[in-house]
């Protein structure tokens, strides 16, 4: 009852799974309870942002920043919303947390990035662009610290397994169409290649609604995985199998549900999470009809 580490790690799942219901009324009870916790303003920033809210956001930030003058991530937050001018006060305090000794690596790698975006949107592109390079230098340094580093073996395993699983051979036999008018537009392809867009040009057409960036896919993906690992089933996807296409049917019917819980219903809704790109064997296999867009700058 009396945890904030407890309240918070809630709220923060709650909004990581886009419980939109739920996560107003953690962050309600993280105010109710700890209001003068800055981590309590925090999260409740990054719900008001989730849900368009700017003004309440910013305020929540601020409130953060009043409580923990060096939290970064609020300051980030902030400044993500609204950048302000490189004279502006929020900006001499992002220097200050950038510079300061003894202020933990995360809050600088944020002020620096914060820096980054204040100066980018100022025009002054030389200043953002040295921002940014110290940013990734700090960060780097501080995985490494914390041993977290990326290692090219791994994504060649998980690249070599995608190609396993899902080769052209997957595709000969597909699942029967769901027998609702509904059908999923998933947008995918590199962070900052345009998949927004795209999706706000889709999502003009009355008959489309647009998701948003939901991780859900790719949640599905991981648990058919784990059930067709428990069913014994292993190599390529095959929906002409009766085991593969029980477990396909069942991770859409899982989809599906997910996307009426979030009140998307629509006759067709864009899924645009770029990273999708990795699953999209996974997304033909669930969705034969379903478009798949990939989006290259």
């Amino acid at each position: 009852p009396d945890s904030f580490d407890a309240a918070y790690g809630i709220a923060t799942s709650r909004l990581q799974n886009q419980d939109f219901e739920g996560a107003p009324q953690g962050i309600e009870d993280l105010q109710r309870r700890f209001p003068d916790v800055a981590r309590t303003y925090l999260i409740a920033g990054h719900v008001h942002k989730a849900f368009g809210d700017a003004a309440a956001a910013s305020s929540a930030y601020r409130h953060a920043l009043q409580l923990e003058p060096h939290l970064g991530e609020a300051l980030y937050n902030l400044v993500d919303i609204d950048p302000p001018a490189p004279d502006d006060a929020v900006t001499a305090r992002a220097t200050e947390i950038a510079t300061r000794a003894g202020v933990r690596p995360a809050d600088r790698i944020n002020a620096r990035f914060a820096l980054a975006r204040i100066h980018d949107k100022a025009g002054r592109y030389a200043e953002a662009f040295e921002y940014v390079q110290c940013a990734n230098r700090l960060a780097h340094e501080d995985m490494g610290a914390r041993n977290i580093r990326y290692r090219p073996s791994q994504t060649e395993h998980q690249v070599a397994r995608i190609i396993t699983n899902y080769p052209a051979s997957s595709f000969r036999t597909a699942l029967e169409p769901l027998p609702i008018d509904l059908t999923p537009i998933f947008v995918v392809g590199l962070p900052r290649s345009g998949t927004t867009l795209i999706e706000q040009v889709l999502a003009s057409n009355g008959d489309v609604q647009a998701a948003g960036e939901r991780v859900f896919a790719m949640r599905c993906e991981a648990r058919f995985r784990e059930a067709r690992k428990a069913a014994g089933r292993k190599g390529p996807v095959d929906p002409g199998n009766g085991t593969d296409a029980e477990l396909l049917e069942a991770a859409r019917e899982t989809y599906v549900e997910h996307l009426f819980e979030a009140g998307l219903d629509g006759r067709w809704v864009v899924d645009k999470l770029p990273a999708n790109f990795e699953i999209a064997g996974f997304l033909r296999s669930m969705f034969p009809q379903a478009p798949i867009i990939h989006s290259v700058r």
